[in-house]
């Protein structure tokens, strides 16, 4: 595996609401399909060979999450930072 420390994840809407920017169907997609990303990161569990996980960036949902060690297993997990993006984090 790649030794990344940051990984952007962006969303995108499906090509029948492509041109509908504004209406209350694309960005109901939209804006489920980027909490349903943020929630499957906070299920993750590493494989317990994974050493390190990179901070991952969702901006659609202002989520940023870093990698932390579960003490009662000794696995890498995903836990969000509580800052979202509006400390400056890119």
């Amino acid at each position: 595996m790649p030794l990344l420390e940051t990984l952007h994840i962006y969303c995108s809407d499906l090509e029948i609401l492509r041109d509908a920017h504004y209406s209350n169907s694309s960005m109901n997609h939209f804006h489920q399909t980027s909490k349903q990303i943020a929630e499957m990161i906070n299920r993750y569990i590493a494989p317990i060979s994974c050493k390190q996980l990179p901070m991952l960036i969702v901006p659609s949902a202002n989520e940023v999450m870093v990698g932390k060690e579960e003490h009662w297993q000794g696995k890498l997990t995903y836990v969000p930072t509580g800052h979202g993006l509006s400390k400056g984090v890119n």
